[in-house]
Parts: structure tokens; sequence; C-alpha cells
């Protein structure tokens, strides 16, 4: 038997295409969205409840089937099912069609970069492109033997299981920074024993309480946003923010220095599913969709980041289906002011388990390229 055959996507998977018209009758209590799926990752990691949202979805999918986005497929979403289901019309539901591929190494084949490349230069739309499965079935591909196919798929099982165990310990390094971020707002870290009632509730005698606006300047009439087909004939290394962070690279410069940006706009206000605040440094280019603080020396940008992302901001934000946190809101958010020996206390703490998880992310990375890099030469 040869190690390996040459074989057509289309000849190894199939699409399937499962329907109910009741998913509460047929015993589905689950579904998927795109939003549930996580650019290059395998594991579907949160879901919906159907009595909970009453999707219109009407795909089913099972246990052991590929979830592929088929919607703007440059964003690389595909996952393994680990349970039944029904999603959304944006994902294309897959199976092995036949013994060629088996189970077990069936998911990891789309880790293989040819097949987003493929969806991604067969998709068609201007906002939100699609391709098709039928865009994808003529994608060739080597196919190894089925012994070896079993031996990379322990493999990878076994690289897969260390990325789960990472992200255990970075999901429990983020608990103990959120208990030391509360613990620090009750002023448990203070070195004053009597407490006094401010704006934001119970502090410390010797802390204060001061709005971001005032601890730092507000620049945002100096953002500038480009519009995306302006961006795509740009060419250039300077980040260009939004309100998640870097969402592109240009030429041209507006800030150079240390900044505050806060999300003014999107579900992820609510959501808190990527970081809302965040320090940059050096030249970088911000649009409308982030607020700009510039650093006055009277507050740790760090300390700002950290309580603002561990903060309950729903009585700043404005809108429900486009939540937003405009300027007055933004500038009016509370922070806790302790003394400057008692900030740094805090920030030592902080900035340990951030270097670990900043470690363990690197470890997490070097994993999934390890993966990456096995499977584009074993089907190339």
């Amino acid at each position: 038997m040869l190690d390996k055959q040459l074989v057509k996507f289309g000849d190894i998977c199939r699409e399937v295409k499962l329907s109910t018209k009741n998913p509460f009758v047929d015993g589905y209590d689950r579904f998927i969205g795109l939003e549930h799926l996580d650019s290059g990752s395998l594991k579907i990691k949160r879901w919906g409840v159907i009595s909970d949202d009453n999707p219109s979805f009407t795909r089913v999918f099972k246990k052991g089937h590929l979830l592929f986005g088929k919607r703007r497929p440059y964003l690389k979403k595909a996952a393994i099912a680990e349970f039944d289901g029904i999603c959304s019309s944006d994902i294309i539901v897959i199976e092995p069609k036949n013994e060629m591929l088996r189970t077990d190494f069936f998911p990891y084949i789309f880790l293989y970069e040819s097949i987003w490349n493929k969806a991604i230069n067969t998709s068609s739309g201007s906002l939100s492109p699609r391709t098709k499965f039928k865009s994808l079935e003529s994608l060739t591909l080597s196919l190894p033997a089925s012994n070896r196919q079993k031996k990379l798929a322990y493999i990878f099982g076994e690289i897969t299981r260390n990325q789960s165990i990472i992200e255990e310990l970075l999901s429990a390094l983020k608990r103990v920074k959120k208990c030391i971020v509360e613990k620090f707002n009750r002023g448990e870290y203070s070195n004053s024993k009597i407490f006094k009632e401010s704006l934001i509730g119970r502090i410390p005698s010797n802390w204060e309480a001061k709005t971001l606006g005032s601890l730092f300047n507000n620049k945002d009439n100096l953002r500038i946003p480009v519009k995306s087909s302006d961006r795509s004939k740009i060419q250039g290394n300077i980040p260009y923010y939004g309100a998640s962070g870097i969402i592109d690279y240009v030429d041209k410069v507006i800030f150079n220095e240390n900044l505050l940006l806060l999300s003014e706009d999107g579900a992820n206000l609510v959501e808190r599913k990527t970081p809302v605040a965040f320090k940059v440094s050096g030249p970088c280019f911000v649009n409308n969709h982030a607020h700009v603080y510039g650093d006055k020396g009277i507050y740790e940008i760090e300390l700002a980041v950290e309580l603002i992302e561990n903060m309950d901001l729903s009585n700043y934000i404005t809108g429900t289906a486009q939540p937003k946190l405009n300027k007055a809101k933004a500038d009016g958010i509370f922070l806790p002011v302790p003394p400057e020996n008692e900030r740094k206390i805090i920030l030592e703490q902080l900035e340990n388990i951030n270097n670990l998880i900043v470690l363990l992310g690197k470890h997490q990375l070097k994993h999934g390229n390890l993966l990456k890099s096995i499977i584009n030469r074993e089907l190339s």
C-alpha cells in the first residue's frame, strides 16, 4: 500500500444535510452559531441554549461532525462537534465520506492551509463573503495511509490534550487575577483600616475616587477612520487599532506615545470575549471605534486597564442592538485612586500573573503551530 495517495476533498468528505422543524421534539437543546466558533481552534468551548434564545436554525449536526464556517472563511472557523444540536445556515456540516479517512484523523485536516485558501478564493459577496462545500470538493490533497493517519491522530491528540491543560491553567490564572482586583477594589490591600463612602462605594479613607476623564487626557478628536476599501490599498507597518485591538496595518501615524484605548461600541462591550481596554505604545493609528486616552503621569495605564477589564460596565453602556460607550460615559467611569505605594503593590502582583499568562500563551501558540506544520507537511 502506498504511504500516500492523491485524493480530492470531495472524495473523502461530504456535506451533511439534516434538518429539523422542531428541535425540542427531536431532542436537541443546544445550538451553535458562528459566534460560538473560535478562529483556528477545533474545539467548541461555548454554545447557545435553544430554550433561552429560540433560534430560527433548522440545520442539524451530530456528535463527530465538523462544523465549518462558510461565512467570512478568512476567519478560519471550524470545530468538531462533541454533542448533537442545531446550527446556523452559515455553517457547513461535514463528515468523512468513507473509510479512506479515519474519523480520529478527520478533524485535523481542517488545519490544512490549502482548505482555507480554497474557501477564501471561492467565496463570493463583498460585505460577508461565503463559500460553498461544492467549491471545496475539487481541492487535491495527499492523504496518508490509514496506519499513518492512526499514528498522526494519536500524536495530535496528545498535543491537543496539552493545549487543554494550558487553557485550564490560563483560565485559573485569569480567575486569580480577577480575585486580586476584586480584593484591591474592596481595599483589602490598603494600609488604612478606616473606610469612607464614595461614588464607587466603600473605600479606604486614604483613597480617592476619580473619573477616567480626569486621570487621563481624552484624545478622541484626533482619531481618523479609514474605510476598509481604502485600507486594502495601503501598505504599511503602523498598527491600526479598532474597538478590540489591531485590525490592520497602515502607512500613517496619528499617535506616538503611551495610550489607553477603550472600546466605544460593539457587542463585545457586553459579551467581553476579547479585551475592551488595552495599553498601546509607540506609533499607531486609531479609528473612531476606540476611545483614546493619553497619559497624564498621575495614574498607571496598566492599572486602569486591569480595573476596567474586571469591571461591570453595564451602567455606562447605552443601546442594546448596538451597545455603545459614548465619550461622556467613558470619561465618567470612576476608578479608585489609592496612594502610589499601594498602586505599585497591586501592579507588581498583576504583572507577575500577566508574565505567566504571556509565557503560557507562547507555549499554546507553539503547540498550535506544531499541529499546523505537521498537517501541512503531511497533506501537501
